[in-house]
Order: structure tokens, then sequence, then C-alpha cells
């Protein structure tokens, strides 16, 4: 009787366990990084459209190739074309994997805002 009584308690404790688990894996997850912004943008096609749609390109911290990043992505930042920036914010992932996949990201602070010269580079056709 009592190792009857002891595997109902693996068991219990054991199935308890399992269930925090999956709980965890429902629950968003967030945290604070850095990102690069280019002060160049790019193009992208959003999924149903036929139509390319302005975007900026941004890097995490680590990262050494930048990503699209629909303008207006990150809350509480506007984007101006020809400034590079450098942010602190918060990333949350949605944990319910029903939920729509893409990271939402909302602006802490401004580090740096650097403006660039973005114009065309053009020689003088006269030389």
């Amino acid at each position: 009787m009592k190792n009857l009584s002891g595997i109902l308690l693996l068991f219990l404790c054991t199935f308890s366990v399992i269930s925090c688990d999956k709980e965890a894996d429902f629950k968003d997850k967030v945290k604070v990084i850095t990102i690069y912004v280019s002060g160049e943008t790019s193009t992208y096609t959003p999924s149903g459209s036929k139509e390319s749609i302005e975007c900026m390109l941004v890097k995490e911290d680590g990262e050494s190739e930048y990503s699209k990043l629909p303008m207006r992505s990150i809350n509480a930042f506007s984007y101006e074309k020809g400034h590079e920036y450098v942010l602190k914010v918060e990333k949350t992932k949605p944990g319910n994997p029903s939920a729509d996949a893409a990271p939402h990201y909302r602006l802490i602070e401004i580090i740096e805002d650097n403006t660039i010269d973005i114009s065309p580079k053009m020689g003088n056709p006269h030389q």
C-alpha cells in the first residue's frame, strides 16, 4: 500500500510540473533589448498584397544583418528617414501559438539619434 501511495504521489507531482510548464508556454515572453535602426529604408510586400510598402531596416544588438520591420511597428516611436537610431525597446513575443507570431515592440528610450546624408551622390557631368 505504501508503494501505491508513493507512485500516486509521484504521478501527481509530475503531472503538476508538466501542467505548469505548458501554462508557461502560453505566457508572453518580454525582454528589454537594444535595436539599431538604419537611416535608409527598404520595401516589402505584405502577405496577401500585390503592392510593396516602405519599411524600416533594424537589427538587434549582436546581429550583423538588418531585417525589415513595418513602419510604425514600434509603439511610441516615430521613424524619420535619414536618421540612424539606437533604441532601447521592450520586445514581446506572444506565447500563444495561435496568436500572431510576430513580436511587438514598445519604445523605452531613444539612446542615439544621428542624422545621416542619404541624398544620391551624383558626379558633375561637366568634368
